[in-house]
């Protein structure tokens, strides 16, 4: 080979080998430059304060809902019976009994709340002793008074059969000088106001009446 030939293939191969060495500096620098970014950054994290936590509001239970309380309801009232509008009241008649005078008859009837077609009673006679009717014993002055003020009277129970009403006596309060109570008691209706009262009493004659509501 031909000395300017040698000379000019020595020059490529130092200009190659040259820059071979020039891109490994240049790719060494900057793979230091990268790996020096990358430290200074951790550091940098590393530095930075952390966030404190953000307080959470502690859990309250949910209250279980409310069941709404049914409202009382009133109970509804019962209307009275045919029977009970027809004798429940207050009554009184007058009649002539012979031999006791001219009597009044005062009776209160009412249906009992639980028991529908029962009724109480509650009975009092009183015979003024009008001498034409009746006899010398009970014409005198003391047996008028006393059977005045103390009249023949008694608590009455009953059941409605038939569109009346059988009472008989659970007590007897009080009789008259002839020692007259009674033993039963029927009560029917009579037209449109009244009702008729009809007894029977053992040591007397028993007797009937004819009835009109009165006012309390």
């Amino acid at each position: 080979m031909e000395p300017k030939h040698r000379k000019i293939l020595l020059i490529c191969v130092a200009i190659f080998i040259g820059s071979y060495i020039v891109r490994s500096l240049v790719f060494s620098v900057m793979q230091m430059a990268y790996y020096r970014q990358q430290a200074i950054h951790a550091a940098q994290l590393r530095m930075a304060p952390k966030p404190k936590p953000v307080p959470t509001a502690p859990s309250t239970p949910v209250p279980a809902p409310i069941k709404p309380v049914d409202p009382v309801k009133p109970p509804i009232p019962v209307p009275p019976s045919f029977a009970a509008r027809m004798f429940s009241g207050i009554w009184s008649g007058r009649t002539a009994l012979p031999g006791r005078g001219l009597c009044t008859l005062h009776l209160e009837i009412h249906e009992e709340p639980d028991k529908p077609d029962h009724f109480s009673g509650f009975s009092k006679l009183t015979c003024d002793g009008m001498q034409a009717l009746s006899s010398s014993q009970r014409a005198r002055p003391s047996a008028k008074i006393t059977n005045l003020y103390d009249p023949e009277a008694a608590v009455l129970e009953g059941t409605l059969q038939g569109g009346a009403i059988n009472f008989e006596p659970t007590q007897v309060i009080g009789t008259d000088t002839g020692g007259c109570a009674p033993s039963s008691m029927i009560v029917t209706g009579f037209g449109a106001f009244q009702i008729a009262s009809t007894w029977e009493e053992p040591k007397c004659s028993g007797g009937h009446v004819l009835m009109r509501r009165v006012m309390r």
